[in-house]
């Protein structure tokens, strides 16, 4: 006999989606590498070969990898960040034993072949984890990204006004289970649907008004990279000092970023040239909801007068 049906929802766990806070997002990743350490005993780990570190902070995606004792490998990744297909699928399939995928959202885009991606590591019986550390929006706003994986991470102190903050979402917990934490930070308090949109628009102006710059190459036109929201806008200075422009840029104001300028050790040999040549040019550039269109505009006029200074002094 079928039973009535309530007059609410009554099933706690009906649609719901295990969410854990972290000081860091680098914590909640070190919490989910040793889940997988006493699940499986023994597994190996599969990174993108685009991981910098800085001597102040560290690595956050490759310390708890160290610190863990996980055995890894490096799949490379094309001139625009992307993922190298081949080598990715090659690399997996060398592993023997369970294979763990981390995939990175850099900068909150994704890349344009995530579900090729994706459906190889499923056919090879892989754990998936997305770095959704720059991707808050791209998932919960744009839903371009976070439901790819068994487990999503997120850096809430990189996309909010929070002095730290991380997050883990089990998106399987038949894969994955973790202990809850006393943390806590009510991300629903800011309109993130508003902050998405002031983003993008930021960036849609930063795009117009350098694009065609000489000196800089785009990453990530918003033609190609629909219904994401970025955390920082990428481009490449390739004529130029990129040392220089930081630290000119930042002496007058403008709070730029190289994510990342440094490889980690691991990665500073020639098979990761491509990876060692775009930290030594790229330039993120804010665009975050604090951002004004007038200091924006300045912006670009600065770093389009430091171009021309360069190249007047070649």
């Amino acid at each position: 006999m079928q039973k009535n049906i309530e007059k609410t929802a009554k099933d706690i766990n009906n649609y719901k989606r295990k969410t854990i806070f972290y000081k860091s997002a680098r914590q909640g990743f070190s919490e989910i590498l040793k889940f997988l350490k006493d699940k499986y005993n023994e597994y190996t780990l599969l990174l993108p070969a685009y991981i910098g570190y800085s001597p102040n902070e560290g690595s956050g995606i490759y310390d708890p990898v160290i610190e863990n004792d996980i055995s890894h490998y490096f799949y490379s990744i094309d001139e625009n960040i992307n993922i190298d297909i081949n080598d990715y699928k090659n690399k997996l399939l060398k592993i023997k034993g369970h294979a763990v995928v981390l995939i990175v959202h850099y900068f909150g885009y994704v890349d344009p072949k995530i579900k090729e991606i994706v459906k190889i590591a499923r056919n090879n019986n892989a754990v998936i984890i997305e770095d959704c550390a720059h991707a808050l929006y791209t998932d919960y706003i744009d839903r371009s990204c976070g439901d790819y994986s068994d487990v999503s991470i997120y850096s809430l102190h990189k996309m909010l006004p929070y002095k730290n903050g991380g997050m883990v979402r089990i998106n399987n917990p038949e894969v994955i289970q973790l202990n809850e934490t006393d943390n806590y930070y009510n991300i629903l308090e800011y309109d993130l649907r508003k902050i998405a949109e002031k983003r993008k628009k930021n960036t849609i102006l930063i795009e117009q008004e350098l694009k065609d710059t000489e000196g800089i190459k785009i990453l990530r036109e918003t033609t190609f990279y629909k219904n994401q929201t970025p955390q920082t806008y990428p481009v490449l200075i390739s004529k130029a000092d990129k040392n220089k422009f930081y630290h000119e840029l930042n002496a007058k104001g403008f709070g730029v970023v190289s994510l990342y300028h440094t490889m980690i050790k691991d990665l500073q040999r020639e098979e990761y040239n491509i990876a060692n040549n775009l930290g030594s040019k790229i330039l993120n550039l804010p665009v975050h909801q604090d951002c004004n269109e007038v200091s924006l505009k300045e912006m670009c006029k600065e770093i389009k007068i430091l171009l021309g200074e360069d190249n007047e002094r070649k």
